[in-house]
């Protein structure tokens, strides 16, 4: 028996044929591998996004908080100067009337050293208080961006660790 040798266009036809299933198979898996990296790349870019919104929206709120505390502050600042103002003057008026009243000269001079002395450690003792007042104020006005703040410098700290 006799072994027929394979002729040469079937052979050649197996050749493309085995050519176009390898590039096939090679083309397949690099598309295959080019979808997943695409996908783990939009992923971890929806996830930043995601964090960006999220961490934009906390300053968003500590703007808010900061101030609406500042407000706060403003208001309390003005209602304690007018509630100074309004006994400030009622003393003037009262000391005022007392002058007037005054039967003698010594008298006028000793009311008006008494309200001028009065007067002083009022305008110190209110001045210190406003002081201290506004100090602690602001604090409290600044602890929502301080807080941001610190929050931001640790986010970035970690990301470069």
């Amino acid at each position: 028996m006799s072994v027929k040798p394979k002729s040469e266009p079937k052979v050649a036809v197996e050749n493309v044929e085995s050519m176009v299933k390898a590039s096939t198979a090679a083309a397949q898996e690099h598309i295959e591998k080019t979808v997943v990296m695409t996908k783990s790349r939009l992923d971890a870019a929806i996830k930043s996004l995601e964090e960006i919104t999220t961490f934009s929206t906390g300053n968003v709120e500590a703007v808010v908080a900061s101030s609406q505390a500042a407000a706060k502050a403003i208001e309390s600042l003005n209602t304690e100067a007018l509630s100074f103002a309004k006994t400030s003057f009622e003393g003037s008026m009262a000391a005022a009337k007392a002058m007037a009243a005054a039967k003698s000269l010594q008298e006028i001079v000793d009311l008006q050293n008494t309200f001028s002395k009065s007067a002083i450690d009022g305008f110190v003792a209110q001045s210190t208080k406003l002081s201290e007042m506004f100090t602690q104020l602001s604090k409290e006005a600044m602890q929502p961006l301080s807080t941001r703040m610190t929050a931001t410098v640790e986010k970035m700290r970690l990301r470069a660790a």
